[in-house]
C-alpha cells in the first residue's frame, strides 16, 4: 500500500457510521408510526447523534485532514484511527441500553481524549506550514479543534446532571445546545471552511488576505457570542437578545463575505473539482447562507418562542445544516481528493439522498407551519416522514456500493498492479 493513500477501509467505515446513522433515524420515525417498546426513544437519540458527529463527520474529517496536509505520516495514525472506531462502537452499543451511564460515558469520554490526541498530533505535524505562508486555511482548522474541545463540557455537564437527578431542569437542555452549538457552528463550520480554502489555493485561487482575516476573526468572535441565540428561550432579557442579534449579523455578514469572494474570484472551469463536487459544495454555500439566516431570526422573540414550541422547528433545522451542509461538503472534498469516486452509482446514490432530504425538510418545516395555522399535525404526517426518511439508508448504500463497484473495475482494468490500496476491506 502507497503511504500516502488513505486505507479505504478508513472510508468505508466512515460511511458505514453514516449508514447507521440514517437506520437508527428510520428506527427513531417509526417509533411514532409503530410503537416499539423494546426501546427507549431518548436513549435511541443519544446513539443517533453521537454516532453521526463521532462518527461518520469525525471519521470523514480526520480523513481528509490526514490526506490534505500529511499524506506521508498516514500510517502512524492507524492504531488511532482504529482506537476512535472502537469507542464510536462502544458508544452505539452502550447509548441505547440507558443513555448517560457509567460505560457510555467512558466511551465518549474516551474518544473526546483520543480525538484531542489527534488534534495535538496534528497541529504539532503542521505548525510549520504556517511559518511558511499557510495561514488561514490551518487557522481555521487549528479553532476548529478548540472548539471541539470547548464543546465536550456540554456531554460532561449532561453526565453530571444526570448524576444528580437535574435530567428535567433547564440546565439539561442548554448542555445540550452547548454541545451542538460549538459542534456545528464552531468545530464542523471551521473545519469545512478550512479545507475549502486549501482546496482552492491549491489550485491557484487565492482571496485577499485582508478578507480572509476579516472573516476568520468575525466568524470566531460570533461562534462564541451565537450561543447565545440557543439560550433566549429561558434567559428572555434584552441583554441576552441584544447579544444574540449581534453575534447573527456578523456570523451572516462573515457568510456573505464567503460567498461573494467564491462568486467574484471563482470560475466552475477554474476549480477542477468536478460537475459532483462543484455541484455538492454550490447546494452547500446555499444551506450555508439559509443556516445564517435561521440563526439570525432567532434573535428576534417571536422567531425563538416558535422553535422553542414547535419542535420540528429545531430538528428541521439541525437536519438541514447536517444534511444539506456538513455532510455534502464531505461528500465533495472526499471526491476532490479522490477517496471516493463520483461513478454512475454513486450519482444515483446522491440523487436519491437529496430527494430524502428535500422532502423531509418539506415535511418537517411545514408541520410546524401547519399545527402553528391549523392547532393539529399535517395528515399522515408521521408515516409520510418515516418513508421519506427510509430513502436515506438507501442513498448511502447505493454509495458505500458503488465504491466497491468501482474498486472491483478498477482492479479488472489495471491488472490489480497500482490500486492495491483501494482493495475491498
Amino acid at each position: 500500500m502507497n503511504k500516502s493513500e488513505i486505507p479505504k477501509s478508513w472510508v468505508y467505515t466512515a460511511f458505514f457510521h453514516l449508514l447507521i446513522v440514517a437506520l437508527i433515524g428510520c428506527l427513531l420515525r417509526l417509533m411514532f408510526v409503530s410503537p416499539v417498546t423494546c426501546v427507549t426513544y431518548k436513549y435511541i437519540l443519544h446513539a443517533h447523534s453521537h454516532v453521526a458527529f463521532l462518527g461518520w463527520v469525525f471519521s470523514a474529517i480526520m480523513i481528509l485532514l490526514l490526506k490534505t496536509w500529511l499524506p506521508g505520516s498516514i500510517s502512524k495514525f492507524r492504531s488511532l484511527f482504529w482506537a476512535i472506531q472502537f469507542s464510536v462502537v462502544g458508544m452505539l452499543i452502550t447509548f441505547p441500553i440507558k443513555g448517560y451511564f457509567l460505560w457510555s460515558i467512558i466511551f465518549s469520554t474516551l474518544h473526546m481524549v483520543l480525538a484531542t490526541i489527534f488534534a495535538i498530533r496534528f497541529y504539532l505535524k503542521t505548525k510549520s506550514k504556517i511559518q511558511k505562508g499557510r495561514t488561514y486555511d490551518l487557522k481555521f482548522i487549528y479553532w476548529g479543534f478548540i472548539f471541539m474541545i470547548i464543546s465536550s463540557i456540554g456531554p460532561f455537564a449532561l453526565g453530571y446532571l444526570m448524576a444528580n437527578n437535574m435530567g428535567g431542569s433547564d440546565w439539561y437542555s442548554l448542555s445540550i445546545y452547548f454541545y451542538l452549538h460549538f459542534q456545528y457552528n464552531g468545530f464542523f463550520t471551521f473545519i469545512l471552511i478550512g479545507l475549502l480554502i486549501y482546496f482552492l489555493s491549491s489550485r491557484g485561487i487565492d482571496f485577499s488576505k485582508k478578507k480572509l482575516k476579516l472573516i476568520f476573526y468575525l466568524m470566531v468572535i460570533s461562534c462564541f457570542l451565537s450561543f447565545f441565540l440557543s439560550t433566549t428561550w429561558v434567559w428572555k432579557n434584552i441583554y441576552v437578545y441584544a447579544i444574540s442579534l449581534i453575534s447573527g449579523i456578523l456570523q451572516l455578514y462573515a457568510f456573505l463575505l464567503i460567498i461573494t469572494e467564491l462568486i467574484r474570484n471563482v470560475k466552475p472551469s477554474r476549480t477542477k473539482f468536478g460537475r459532483s463536487s462543484t455541484l455538492l459544495i454550490s447546494i452547500s454555500l446555499v444551506i450555508l447562507m439559509l443556516k445564517g439566516i435561521l440563526q439570525l431570526l432567532t434573535a428576534f422573540p417571536y422567531f425563538a418562542e416558535l422553535a422553542l414550541v414547535y419542535r420540528e422547528l429545531v430538528i428541521g433545522y439541525l437536519h438541514l445544516v447536517f444534511l444539506g451542509l456538513i455532510t455534502p461538503l464531505l461528500f465533495a472534498y472526499l471526491l476532490i481528493q479522490k477517496s471516493i469516486i463520483a461513478n454512475l452509482y454513486f450519482r444515483i446514490g446522491i440523487l436519491i439522498y437529496f430527494t430524502a432530504f428535500i422532502f423531509t425538510e418539506i415535511l418537517l418545516f411545514g408541520e410546524s407551519l401547519y399545527r402553528a395555522y391549523f392547532s393539529n399535525s399535517l395528515p399522515y404526517y408521521f408515516d409520510l416522514i418515516f418513508g421519506a426518511s427510509c430513502l436515506f439508508p438507501f442513498a448511502i448504500f447505493i454509495m458505500l456500493i458503488s465504491q466497491h463497484s468501482s474498486i472491483i473495475f478498477s482492479y479488472k482494468r489495471q491488472g490489480n498492479k497500482k490500486e492495491k490500496c483501494l482493495g475491498p476491506i
